[in-house]
């Protein structure tokens, strides 16, 4: 599924969307490895099977949130 098929929810300057993109994916993760403080990416064997969420600050295109 492309961006452009997927549903995207829009409130304020937020976005959220499914991942469909690496580079969202790794965002997330990021995100998540700085909220868990961890050393390494904050990855396990459920995000192959997850779908995972994300809310972006459409001012400053960061990812703000993320759920699978």
């Amino acid at each position: 599924m492309t961006h452009a098929q997927m549903t995207v929810l829009h409130r304020g300057h937020y976005e959220a969307r499914l991942v469909s993109e690496e580079r969202d994916l790794q965002a997330a993760l990021a995100l998540r490895t700085l909220a868990f403080q961890t050393d390494t990416l904050d990855r396990d064997a459920f995000d192959e099977h997850c779908a995972h969420v994300v809310i972006e600050d459409t001012r400053t295109a960061i990812i703000v949130c993320c759920f699978r």
